[in-house]
C-alpha cells in the first residue's frame, strides 16, 4: 500500500473527492471565478475545490480563496451540502478578512464581484451558484464550540 492512508486510497482508486466551496458577499456583490476546464468551463462560480489529505474543510476553503482569487477570508455558517456518488461539497459563508480579488490565470480567468440581483438573469453562471446564492441566508448550520477530549484544536468541526 506504500504508505498511503485509507482516505488516500478511496480518493485515489475510487475516484472519491471531498470539496469546499464558499460564499463571499460584500455590499450586496458576491465574488465569482470564470472557470477554465471541466463541466464548468467558461462559467462564473463560486470559489472553491478539492481538500487534500489531513486537512480540515475550513482551513482548505481558507487556502482555495487565496489559490483562486488573491483575498483572504474566514469561513463562517455552513449554508450547504451537495452530495453525489462520487463526491461531497460543504459550502461555506465566508467573510472578508484582506485582499483585491484577481484571478489566478489557472484555473480561472476572472475573478470578480457581481451584483447579487443580477444572478439569476446570467447566462455565465452555473445552475449550482444560482441555486446556493438563492438559497444561502435561508440555510445555517452553525460551528458548535464543543470538541472532545481526544481531538486537539482545529481537528474536530460540528455544525448545529
Amino acid at each position: 500500500m506504500g504508505g498511503q492512508t485509507d482516505l488516500s486510497l478511496i480518493m485515489n482508486t475510487e475516484k472519491k473527492y471531498f470539496a469546499v466551496a464558499g460564499i463571499l458577499v460584500v455590499n450586496r456583490q458576491v465574488l465569482l471565478v470564470r472557470h477554465t476546464y471541466g463541466h464548468a468551463k467558461g462559467k462564473l462560480l463560486i470559489p472553491g475545490g478539492y481538500v487534500k489529505e489531513n486537512e480540515m474543510p475550513e482551513e482548505a476553503i481558507i487556502r482555495e480563496f487565496r489559490e483562486e482569487t488573491n483575498l483572504t477570508v474566514k469561513p463562517n455558517d455552513v449554508v450547504a451540502l451537495k452530495i453525489t456518488k462520487d463526491n461531497w461539497y460543504c459550502v461555506f459563508e465566508m467573510e472578508y478578512v484582506d485582499g483585491t480579488a484577481a484571478s489566478d490565470g489557472i484555473e480561472n480567468s476572472e475573478a470578480g464581484f457581481f451584483d447579487l440581483s443580477e444572478i439569476a438573469k446570467r447566462d455565465d453562471v452555473t445552475e449550482t451558484t444560482k441555486d446556493l446564492l438563492k438559497h444561502y441566508k435561508k440555510n445555517r448550520l452553525k460551528k458548535s464550540v464543543h470538541r472532545p477530549k481526544r481531538y486537539a484544536a482545529g481537528e474536530y468541526s460540528l455544525y448545529l
